[in-house]
């Protein structure tokens, strides 16, 4: 998965897109590597999508991953004032978060 996410994020610096830094950002999550680099990809593709539910909930899993409950909540509300479509999302992670937390 090392490799995916490298070579995803070479694309991405390439040719910046919010799907091959979303992808980036995936990869770096799934291997738990590079939390730092995941958490910074995720970001690039919310500067370059604000109001994307998705990519907030992404970024609020990538700081659940990295025990930063505090920044993961706060993704987590930004995800659902953007809207229903990050509904499931956003309650698998409130969960985890909830979970980890006690």
């Amino acid at each position: 998965m090392t490799s995916a996410f490298r070579n995803f994020a070479h694309a991405a610096q390439a040719r910046p897109s919010i799907d091959l830094w979303e992808k980036a950002a995936r990869c770096a999550l799934m291997a738990k590597s590079d939390l730092r680099s995941a958490a910074e990809m995720a970001k690039k593709a919310l500067d370059l999508a604000p109001g994307r539910g998705d990519l907030h909930a992404l970024l609020a899993e990538v700081y659940l991953e990295a025990q930063l409950n505090a920044s993961a909540a706060a993704e987590l509300e930004r995800a659902r004032q953007v809207g229903p479509q990050t509904m499931i999302a956003f309650g698998k992670l409130r969960r985890r978060l909830t979970k980890g937390s006690t």
